[in-house]
């Protein structure tokens, strides 16, 4: 739906080349994306189940699906977009190892840098795992193998990657089986107001088989 929606602001466009030249970057970023996905030309190549669920009325989306699905790409788009239509937030990104997140999560072919043109990228410290954009918003990384690591800092969103392989699985919030996991966000919070907990969540795990399309689960807030 949140395809349909961004989609219907540039075909109601009196001048689609005059809307277009309207885009920032960024903007223009999201839209090859939203266009790859949900509104290819081509219906074969069309895979909205790649996007995530819009609106506020979700905690977690889950994909579970195999390799080549397509999954870190998935988390690098909402990590961009929400960054882009977010200021001054804060995203987590936990993953198996810190250098998961740094090597394939942010500079990988499918990672974030990859989602985002340059002129979005106020800082990347690659040392530290910080990414910071020019909406004030930024995306830090942290370690299944040090998970006291997020005891202080608090964030509005999260994508825990693959929990099953951490070192140390969480008891409070995360659900494993046959070697793939959902993550459980409670406590919700919304922008304007920072608890310990995201007010949401995406989880990208692996499974044996492919061919599961996603997201394969979400959970509505109470």
């Amino acid at each position: 739906m949140a395809a349909v929606i961004d989609l219907a602001k540039y075909r109601a466009a009196a001048d689609i080349r005059e809307g277009l030249r309207e885009m920032d970057a960024w903007e223009k970023s999201r839209l090859r994306w939203l266009l790859q996905t949900a509104n290819h030309p081509d219906p074969t190549k069309r895979r909205p189940n790649q996007l995530t669920p819009g609106g506020d009325w979700w905690n977690v989306a889950l994909w579970l699906a195999g390799r080549g699905y397509g999954k870190t790409r998935i988390g690098s788009e909402d990590v961009a977009d929400y960054c882009r239509t977010h200021r001054d937030v804060r995203y987590a990104g936990v993953f198996e190892t810190f250098a998961d997140g740094r090597d394939v999560v942010v500079e990988g072919e499918s990672g974030i840098l990859r989602s985002v043109p340059p002129s979005a990228i106020v800082d990347w410290n690659r040392s530290l795992g910080e990414l910071i954009f020019t909406t004030g918003s930024r995306f830090d990384i942290y370690s299944g193998q040090k998970p006291d690591a997020l005891r202080g800092p608090q964030h509005h969103r999260a994508w825990v990657n693959e929990p099953a392989k951490f070192r140390y699985l969480p008891t409070r919030g995360t659900t494993s089986s046959s070697g793939s996991a959902s993550a459980s966000i409670p406590n919700a919070s919304s922008p304007g107001r920072r608890s310990r907990s995201p007010s949401s969540g995406i989880s990208c795990s692996a499974r044996t088989r492919t061919g599961t399309t996603g997201p394969a689960s979400t959970s509505r807030r109470t």
